[in-house]
């Protein structure tokens, strides 16, 4: 994959944020942000990648209170995304990962690890048990003698108030 041009701006939001109420202003600072890059980078909205750390230093100073101006590193790749980024921090690309059948998926879900083949040794077989001789009489269930009933439970006594002195 061969990256094209890495290039560096200062994006001017300010004038953007300032025709959006307070408690909408940085959600307004990542708009203009993405349609300063599609319109330099000439790209589609759409395929604007935003970092992470550039996110997170327009919403530092929470919503009401976005940088004026943001200093970022921008890459445009062959399929036309734009990615930018915080100046000064690695752009991260997106991890490709191989695609697992069902099996595999469920394989590792469960914890289970390839098992290596390992040559195995043939142990002797052990001598065959006799057959067991045949099975002794049961003697009949004796009955139990039926279980008496249980003793009526009486509450314990109740214990005298104590005087009251006067």
């Amino acid at each position: 994959m061969i990256m094209a041009e890495e290039r560096t701006y200062i994006v001017p939001l300010r004038r953007e944020w300032l025709r959006a109420p307070r408690y909408r202003r940085s959600k307004r600072a990542i708009g203009a942000l993405r349609n300063f890059l599609s319109r330099h980078m000439k790209a589609d909205a759409k395929n604007v990648r935003i970092g992470a750390r550039l996110n997170e230093a327009v919403w530092a100073r929470s919503i009401k209170n976005p940088p004026h101006k943001v200093r970022i590193t921008v890459q445009k790749d062959e399929k036309g995304i734009v990615r930018a980024e915080l100046f000064g921090h690695p752009i991260q690309l997106p991890k490709v990962e191989e695609k697992k059948g069902l099996v595999e998926k469920v394989k590792e879900k469960i914890g289970v690890k390839k098992a290596v083949a390992k040559p195995v040794e043939k142990k002797p077989a052990a001598p065959a048990k006799p057959a067991k001789a045949e099975a002794k009489p049961t003697k009949p269930a004796e009955a139990k003698p039926a279980a008496k009933p249980a003793a009526p439970v009486t509450p314990p006594a109740k214990k005298p108030m104590p005087a009251e002195k006067k």
